[in-house]
């Protein structure tokens, strides 16, 4: 058996919040994350309606309080991110899970968590305001040991490149976006090796520019050099056009990321321990769409949350 950890979790520099609502059914995950986003849908349209207007105030707006009261509950602050009609795709189901993801805000999980609570679901929060973390539990079962410790190996070279390069390293489900296998795999696959590339390179000049700096002066002739060799360097490296960095970015947010605690190879069952996958949960369906095309025949999961 074999066993690798690390002990890292995800941090943004702006707030941001994911809540999770665990149903019975898939069904049952359809129909509330649907009432959900009716109900927080004339938040948006009040805030549309008066887009010239700023709310400075982290008062909630008259029409935030209203439908707390429609659910019963109180909502205490203004969701400054429920501002034009994409926010409700922030709402996104996931087989019976309803998953909430904010983007940058102030706020936190509630009362969205509460209203969560009163469709029926299981609850789980995790906020930069807050001390929980939400953490997926990932059983897969391969069906031969060769397969397992193919997928196994992928997984520990993307987190060591992770770790070092902070996400600047190519995602090896980058291909399966939403869960489904994409017609441009291949496409893709090569411009995140050259995105990757770039933005490593970008990484290690900025981490040799603040040594450089204080060692030789920002005006000395060996900094001149040495950001001249820089952009040397940059050239010879392959390029994207833009229309390409577009796609590859987008294709980044939507593949999403991925962390674990520990990963346990037995044979042919692999574990993922406390795995997390970012704000939203973005990665999840690419990640387990993946792992089935690489011979998983089974994964079993849970989510759930833990104080950090």
């Amino acid at each position: 058996m074999r066993i690798s950890i690390w002990q890292q979790f995800a941090s943004n520099h702006s707030n941001s919040f994911t809540v999770v609502g665990e149903f019975e059914t898939v069904e049952a995950a359809q129909n509330a994350a649907e009432q959900l986003r009716q109900s927080l849908k004339p938040i948006i349209e009040w805030r549309m309606a008066r887009a010239e207007e700023i709310w400075e105030s982290f008062e909630p707006t008259p029409i935030e309080i209203e439908v707390g009261q429609k659910w019963g509950v109180e909502w205490l602050i203004h969701h400054d991110w429920l501002e034009y009609e994409g926010s409700l795709n922030a709402i996104e189901t996931f087989e019976s899970y309803v998953i909430i993801g904010s983007g940058e805000t102030w706020a936190g999980q509630e009362p969205l968590d509460k209203i969560l609570l009163k469709l029926g679901a299981k609850v789980s929060a995790e906020s930069e305001l807050g001390n929980t973390s939400i953490v997926v539990n990932i059983t897969c079962h391969f069906l031969n040991s060769d397969a397992a410790i193919r997928v196994h190996k992928i997984i520990i070279s993307y987190l060591d490149a992770k770790k070092e390069f902070l996400h600047r390293n190519p995602i090896p489900w980058i291909g399966y976006i939403g869960g489904e296998k994409q017609a441009n795999i291949d496409e893709l696959e090569h411009l995140d090796r050259i995105f990757s590339e770039r933005e490593q390179a970008k990484l290690r000049h900025n981490r040799e520019e603040y040594e450089n700096r204080q060692q030789h002066g920002p005006n000395s002739e060996e900094r001149k050099n040495f950001v001249a060799r820089y952009y040397e360097m940059m050239e010879k490296l392959p390029a994207l056009t833009h229309e390409e960095k577009m796609l590859i970015v987008g294709a980044r947010f939507s593949a999403g990321y991925m962390g674990a605690r520990e990963l346990r190879l037995n044979e042919q069952k692999l574990e993922l321990v406390e795995a997390y996958f970012g704000t939203g949960l973005q990665g999840i369906p690419a990640f387990f769409a993946w792992l089935k095309d690489n011979g998983c025949q089974t994964i079993n999961y849970s989510i759930g949350e833990k104080v950090r």
